[in-house]
């Protein structure tokens, strides 16, 4: 049996119901850890994550999710925002060269649907990741360090 991220389309989605219930479980889940935790670690460092809600609204079916995509974006919107999102972007080609877990198309939708979505929040910050990985951990080690000392958006 393969693992949930060997074929994160590989699953139907969910049904109406079963996904709203699944995203008031995120909802509470994120909320709950925020609260118990991770805000105080955020004032105190960095949280670093791969993935965070937004994704859900970038590719829905990674999450099985079959509900209304405008339920997800007000949840999306009533949860903690992280300070800075780093986007590591490169040409379909090259991810595709790295990982191959989605089809070429998903992959390129999902590439466009988080370059708009970056057009749009002043949070996401994209970052080449065609470039050698010493280039590309320079880079984000930079954008980390100059968010650091100004934020974009005030806590």
């Amino acid at each position: 049996m393969q693992a949930p991220s060997d074929d994160p389309h590989g699953l139907r989605p969910r049904g109406r119901v079963s996904s709203v219930l699944k995203l008031g479980w995120l909802w509470t889940n994120w909320w709950i850890a925020w609260l118990l935790g991770l805000r105080a670690s955020s004032r105190n460092g960095i949280v670093l994550y791969d993935r965070y809600h937004a994704d859900l609204l970038v590719d829905p079916r990674r999450y099985r999710y079959g509900g209304p995509l405008c339920l997800a974006r007000l949840a999306s919107r009533c949860m903690p925002q992280p300070d800075l999102v780093i986007f590591l972007d490169a040409p379909v080609e090259i991810l595709l060269s790295r990982k191959q877990e989605v089809a070429k198309v998903t992959l390129e939708t999902s590439r466009g649907a988080y370059l708009a979505l970056a057009t749009h929040n002043p949070r996401i910050r994209i970052i080449d990741a065609s470039q050698p990985l010493q280039h590309v951990v320079g880079s984000v080690v930079n954008l980390i360090e100059r968010d650091r000392q100004d934020p974009p958006i005030p806590r």
